[in-house]
């Protein structure tokens, strides 16, 4: 939220992660009493040092699709025009910070010396927590491969969860799209963006005969 976060954008953006140097009694502007904690400056300059040392670099391992990437690049599009900043990103994760705009009648009260340290915090998050609620569904819906005790991108069965195209009272028309979407997906060898996917499944169905009794 307020506080910077220690991973700083730049260094994933040149996969890289680095600890940094807590420094104390920062403050950071308007926001005064809140201590910043601060990437350490010109360590991209220095030589890497080893895991034993307090600040070293460390090269992150990535595997991310282009399908992948080009999501990801949906979500991010979608976020931004919301108003929110990215501060980290990959396949999974999506790590944002709410506009200053949500809080700034906090910002007054905590300036005007209304708030207490505590309780702006405290207001902080509340107000974070119903903002985000803006970009999901209330309810977790994903699928997967689920590798158990040995890998295997060729199971039987996908994990999922949330997931309504599945349920036995649905169409036999709406299963199978909804299925032969996440089998392609998930499929290792896919190259296809998710949109290009669903475009697929949509072609292929027009092709069958549904009974919808």
């Amino acid at each position: 939220m307020k506080i910077q976060n220690l991973l700083d954008t730049y260094a994933f953006k040149c996969d890289i992660v680095f600890s940094s140097r807590v420094y104390e009694n920062i403050e950071k502007g308007k926001y005064s009493d809140t201590y910043v904690f601060l990437p350490e400056k010109g360590i991209e300059m220095r030589k890497p040092g080893g895991k034993q040392f307090k600040i070293f670099l460390y090269e992150l391992a990535r595997g991310t699709t282009s399908a992948g990437k080009y999501n990801l690049n949906l979500v991010a599009e979608f976020v931004t025009k919301k108003g929110f900043e990215i501060k980290y990103d990959d396949t999974d994760s999506l790590y944002l910070i709410c506009s200053d705009k949500y809080y700034e009648k906090c910002d007054e009260a905590f300036s005007r010396k209304d708030l207490s340290k505590e309780v702006y915090f405290t207001e902080m998050v509340k107000i974070t927590i119903i903002v985000m609620k803006s970009l999901q569904n209330q309810q977790e819906k994903y699928f997967g491969v689920s590798h158990k005790e040995v890998v295997n991108f060729r199971p039987d069965d996908l994990f999922m969860r949330g997931i309504d195209t599945v349920k036995q009272e649905n169409s036999e028309l709406f299963r199978f799209i909804g299925e032969k979407i996440m089998w392609e997906a998930m499929d290792i060898n896919n190259t296809c963006s998710i949109c290009k996917i669903v475009e697929d499944a949509l072609w292929d169905a027009r092709f069958k005969w549904w009974d919808f009794n």
